[in-house]
């Protein structure tokens, strides 16, 4: 399980309050969107029972969409064997943002 700090207080006080996030379950997963960008692609994923932002991440990976929607499991967190290279939030922004960095890499910018 994740753990997310929460602030809250006066100007001069504060209190920490600590809540449990559900990390998400990488073998329970539908990939809503997709886009490959020459050689990086982003998904638009939804995870069960993973709470924050409804369940939904925007992954960078490098690697192809094709590849990607063959696996049983796709982990949103980074570690040394994984193509993932960036996570953006769930949203409009966060999707612009994401085709921005595939382009700027693709270019080679």
């Amino acid at each position: 399980m994740g753990v997310c700090k929460i602030l809250s207080g006066g100007s001069t006080s504060h209190s920490v309050q600590y809540v449990e996030v559900p990390n998400p379950d990488p073998l329970k997963f539908i990939i809503l969107t997709d886009m490959q960008i020459g050689k990086h692609c982003i998904l638009k994923l939804q995870y069960e029972g993973c709470t924050n932002f409804e369940g939904s991440k925007i992954c960078v990976f490098e690697d192809s969409v094709d590849r990607l929607r063959k696996l049983d499991s796709i982990d949103p967190h980074f570690y040394e064997e994984s193509s993932l290279i960036a996570r953006f939030k769930p949203t409009i922004n966060g999707w612009n943002l994401a085709t921005s960095l595939c382009t700027m890499l693709d270019e080679g910018v």
